[in-house]
Order: structure tokens, then C-alpha cells, then sequence
């Protein structure tokens, strides 16, 4: 591994670790554990309700895990199950007014990168998110990680649609265009694409140091 990368992925990885650190301390003290914590915090940037197995997916977890971690979600009077009204044999998890109330309480230990990152120049939290977007996507794409409910890897994103406008990107879910600073990390409404269609995304989407798409990919007009 040459030098560069070998710090970038060192770098990435101390992040990681420490905000790990600080969410587990903030779990544990709200008399959760670090799973249970995720579980709503997952729950409440999906819309405040995912099937049981989506839950286990999209945190990398056994079903067994999830489904423990849940009950006692369930016991503490956070969560609920409800039975799919499209389909009576999937089981959703919905957020209570008292989960919803103790996830909004919760920072998951992230105040004090919130306090850092704001010190961030605008254009510089952009191309940040495009960068973090593009990561992710890229791990998706070598099956390091699980499908994740992003705009880059989703059937109605159209990225650099409008090329050298403020909102180059497009949208075809809400039919409107998108600035970088709209891209959604998690999103209710995405819909997957295939694996080749996500690297002609990827592609298309592109990062450069000035914040400027890249040349684009043969993909969704």
C-alpha cells in the first residue's frame, strides 16, 4: 500500500474508533446498549419504521442480534412491532412517541465533530459530503459493506444531470434538481440499483480536489 493511502485509511480508521468510542459511552449511559442506540437512530433517519430484516441488512447484523436488540427495545417501550399492511407476513419496527423522544435526545456521541466540521468553510463541507458519499459507495460496490439507502446507488438519482449549475444533480423521485449540499446519506424512498449501474454512477458522479464532477458515464438520462 503506498504512502498516501496507507495514511488516508489510517486517518479514516482513528475516525472511526473515536466516534465509536463516544457513541458506545453515550449508549451505555442512557442505559442502552451500543446496537439498541443504533437501532433508532437508524429507525429515525429511515422514516420511523423498517421491516425487521432491513434493520439487520442495512446495520450489518444477524438476524438473531437484531431481533434481540429489538424485544428489548420493545420492553423499554421504544419501539413497536406491526405486522406490513402490503404484505401480512413482514413485520415492521416503528419508532414510539417515547423512542421518538429518546432519539431526538441523543447525539450518539457526535457534538463535538459537529462543532469541528462547522468550523469547515461551505465549500469545503460540500465536497466533504461528496467525498464521504463516494466512499461509501465505492465499499458498496466491493461488498464491504450492505447496501446503503443513499442518493449515489439509487434508481431516481441522476448525478451531473445540469453540469456547471448549482444544483447539478438530479432527482427523478420528486422531480427536481439537487445541489451536492442536498445529497441524502439515507433516504426512505431509495430504491437500489444493480452493481453495474452503480459503478456507471460512480463514475459519473466522480470527485475532484475543486469540488468538479468528472467526465460522465454512459447511465439513466
Amino acid at each position: 500500500m503506498q504512502e498516501m493511502q496507507a495514511k488516508l485509511a489510517h486517518g479514516l480508521s482513528r475516525l472511526g474508533l473515536l466516534m465509536r468510542h463516544l457513541a458506545w459511552r453515550e449508549s451505555y449511559q442512557r442505559g442502552l446498549s451500543p446496537t439498541q442506540a443504533q437501532i433508532l437512530s437508524l429507525l429515525q433517519v429511515s422514516g420511523g419504521r423498517l421491516r425487521v430484516g432491513e434493520v439487520a441488512e442495512l446495520l450489518a447484523l444477524r438476524a438473531a442480534t437484531a431481533s434481540d436488540s429489538i424485544s428489548a427495545l420493545e420492553e423499554k417501550g421504544l419501539v413497536r412491532r406491526e405486522h406490513d399492511p402490503a404484505d401480512k407476513r413482514a413485520v415492521n419496527v416503528v419508532l414510539t412517541r417515547r423512542g421518538e423522544g429518546a432519539v431526538a435526545g441523543s447525539s450518539l456521541g457526535l457534538e463535538g465533530l459537529v462543532r469541528v466540521v462547522d468550523r469547515l468553510s461551505d465549500q469545503e463541507k460540500d465536497l466533504l459530503l461528496r467525498l464521504i458519499t463516494k466512499l461509501i459507495a465505492e465499499l458498496q460496490l466491493e461488498g464491504l459493506i450492505p447496501v446503503q439507502r443513499m442518493c449515489l446507488g439509487c434508481r431516481y438519482f441522476r448525478p451531473n444531470r445540469f453540469p456547471g449549475s448549482d444544483r447539478p444533480h438530479y432527482c427523478a423521485f420528486v422531480e427536481a434538481p439537487m445541489a451536492d449540499r442536498e445529497l441524502r446519506l439515507v433516504c426512505p424512498d431509495h430504491h437500489p440499483v444493480e452493481k453495474l449501474e452503480l459503478a456507471a454512477l460512480l463514475e459519473r458522479f466522480g470527485v475532484r480536489a475543486t469540488g468538479h464532477s468528472e467526465g460522465p458515464a454512459q447511465i439513466n438520462p
